[in-house]
């Protein structure tokens, strides 16, 4: 959010895409855990 708040759209784009890479990695083991989390990043993704 800090990126959107100082608007470096790109980066925080980044950093949304990169993060939901990992939480889908994490979400194929445990989808109970961590799906929520793909969820979330997905939403604030398209927030952005």
């Amino acid at each position: 959010m800090l990126y959107k708040d100082t608007q470096r759209l790109t980066e925080a784009e980044s950093a949304f895409r990169e993060a939901l890479d990992i939480y889908r990695n994490l979400a194929e083991a445990n989808p109970s855990v961590y799906g929520p989390d793909v969820t979330l990043t997905l939403n604030n993704l398209a927030a952005l």
